[in-house]
């Protein structure tokens, strides 16, 4: 739906975590259920990583999504066959004595390398990009609005108990996003969501797949983020802007299909229906939209950092 249902990557380890090899203390893996869309509206469903005082829970996550987080590269960077984007897993840990949540990296690193026997490198690579700067005239967008100051941290807040939920929404990476079917009808449904680091969004979709997005807050580099899962080519902001913007994107239904395909969310037999239905101009509402904000997407060469997976098992080793 949008960089929500990502998983986030985190910040870059600790110095501690340099001269120190990390690893979990206890890590339990088991294959996460389905997905299934019914789980957003009852609120049962829970995503991405949250960190309770020592105790570490990564719900629905591949390993194309744990070794971007650990090798700190995009999840779309990351190469290797398909299947490491498609097999899902629930994880519960422990995080040992002296380690935080910076410290994210490198325990997920040292857990594929030592559950699933990964191998891995990673590069750089000069390739084509878009590079997102602004239009002549400057940009159209509203800077959002300030945000209240935050409550003081919790240093051990328990782990959320979907079960206790009783509205539709979800959790993502350890935050509540509450979600709410506005209107429903013929022409298409609208849904608002609030809650994240995003704020209130408003989502609608039409009859005919195609959607319309109004984010309230997003950065550039975010924004730049989310364009690289709905278009066919890396994208990198340039644009200079400081701080976040209310932001609205239009995209198609071809869009949206690529997009759940790049995440690992489209189902094998919906792919040869995404080939068929973007064959025509991947991205053109998309790029439309974009140019409504007042930015550019122009081609040109950058460096990407890539990550290959050389080699890793799809079962991990017993718990």
């Amino acid at each position: 739906m949008s960089k929500t249902l990502v998983i986030f990557a985190l910040a870059a380890g600790l110095a501690t975590a340099q001269s120190r090899d990390f690893q979990f203390d206890v890590a339990t893996i088991r294959p996460a259920a389905a997905f299934n869309p019914q789980d957003v509206l009852s609120g049962k469903l829970t995503l991405g990583v949250a960190v309770a005082g020592n105790r570490v829970t990564i719900h629905y996550v591949s390993i194309s999504d744990l070794a971007a987080t650990g090798w700190a590269v995009k999840p779309i960077d990351v190469k290797g066959p398909a299947w490491i984007g498609e097999q899902r897993f629930d994880i519960t840990a422990l995080l040992p004595e002296g380690a935080t949540a910076k410290d994210m990296p490198q325990l997920l690193r040292s857990l594929l390398r030592d559950r699933f026997k990964m191998v891995a490198h990673k590069e750089s690579k000069e390739t084509q990009v878009y590079a997102l700067t602004e239009a002549r005239g400057g940009h159209k967008m509203k800077p959002s609005p300030e945000l209240a100051p935050p409550p003081p941290p919790d240093t051990n807040p328990p782990e959320p108990d979907p079960a206790k939920q009783t509205g539709p929404g979800m959790t993502v990476n350890g935050q509540r996003m509450d979600v709410k079917q506005t209107a429903s009808g013929p022409n298409g449904t609208n849904v608002s969501i609030s809650g994240g680091n995003n704020g209130a969004q408003k989502v609608s979709v039409a009859a005919d797949g195609s959607m319309h997005m109004e984010i309230e807050r997003l950065t550039m580099a975010e924004l730049a983020e989310q364009l690289a899962l709905l278009l066919d080519l890396p994208v990198q902001d340039q644009t200079g802007l400081s701080g976040s913007f209310q932001v609205g994107l239009d995209m198609s239904r071809a869009d949206l299909l690529g997009m759940m395909n790049k995440m690992g969310m489209l189902p094998p037999e919906a792919q040869a229906q995404l080939a068929k239905s973007a064959a025509a101009d991947p991205g053109g509402a998309v790029l439309a939209s974009v140019s409504k904000l007042g930015l550019r997407l122009e081609k040109q060469k950058g460096s990407v950092a890539t990550l290959t997976i050389d080699n890793t098992e799809k079962t991990p080793t017993e718990n």
